[in-house]
């Protein structure tokens, strides 16, 4: 039996539904703080977005795309602006994000595993070469 390996683009998408589903539904926002963790966001803009939700969050602030942008400094109508309209364009609903989170959660481990890997392989060349 052959074994399924998603691509890690399945992550980076998973972790766009996350996000878009926070910014549409403020409802799940603390469900979605609870479960995941920065650790979860492979895509560095993905990470640093879901970060000021979660200050703006933790401030008493509504976490939405306007909030965000203005935690994060972007300026009007710049391409991160923009990549937050995108996120909320992109998610059709909020109601499948713990499926989303945890394809994003196994794709961040798959690739912290990957990365283990290569340093273990590094040092075993490293001691092969000595």
């Amino acid at each position: 039996m052959g074994r399924v390996e998603t691509q890690p683009s399945a992550g980076l998408e998973a972790e766009r539904a996350v996000l878009g589903a926070m910014l549409i539904d403020e409802s799940i926002v603390s469900q979605v703080l609870a479960e995941v963790d920065e650790r979860d966001f492979t895509g560095t803009s993905n990470r640093l977005i879901f970060q000021a939700a979660r200050e703006v969050f933790r401030e008493g602030g509504h976490a939405d795309a306007i909030t965000i942008n203005a935690k994060l400094g972007y300026a009007s109508g710049s391409p991160q602006q923009q990549q937050l309209i995108d996120l909320m364009e992109v998610t059709p609903t909020s109601a499948s994000w713990r499926e989303y989170a945890q394809l994003m959660r196994e794709q961040a481990a798959l690739g912290r595993i990957r990365t283990l890997s290569a340093q273990i392989n590094g040092a075993a060349t490293l001691d092969e070469v000595r």
